[in-house]
């Protein structure tokens, strides 16, 4: 499981699997999980919309559990970078435009240069 899926199924967990039954379209599902990742620091660099800007699985167990689990050695493990890159939430909805059914396509962007 991917670092964005087990973060999409915390937050469904932690609200007793309602928060997701509703949702109709990947938009409105991807507003609610960042705005659920707005409230929770300590998931907050898992919820991040682009792949190589969230933290890994082996960060995230550095900076919650102090480590614990790690199979990694812990000099490997580089720290969860600033927040600042996070799409500001009235982005997501410009961003989200095309629509395939209740699937929406998010349009290709170029990555910002790593700090």
């Amino acid at each position: 499981m991917d670092v964005w899926s087990l973060y999409a199924t915390i937050v469904d967990a932690h609200s007793g699997f309602t928060a997701l039954a509703s949702i109709k379209n990947y938009a409105d599902a991807l507003n609610l999980l960042q705005a659920k990742a707005a409230t929770s620091l300590p998931l907050k660099p898992m919820a991040r919309l682009y792949p190589e800007r969230r933290a890994s699985a082996a960060q995230i167990l550095v900076h919650n559990f102090d480590g614990k689990g790690l199979t990694t050695a812990r000099s490997k493990v580089t720290p969860i970078r600033s927040d600042t890159d996070i799409i500001p939430q009235e982005n997501l909805a410009r961003r989200a435009r095309r629509t395939r059914g209740n699937l929406v396509v998010l349009p290709r962007t170029r990555p910002l240069p790593l700090k």
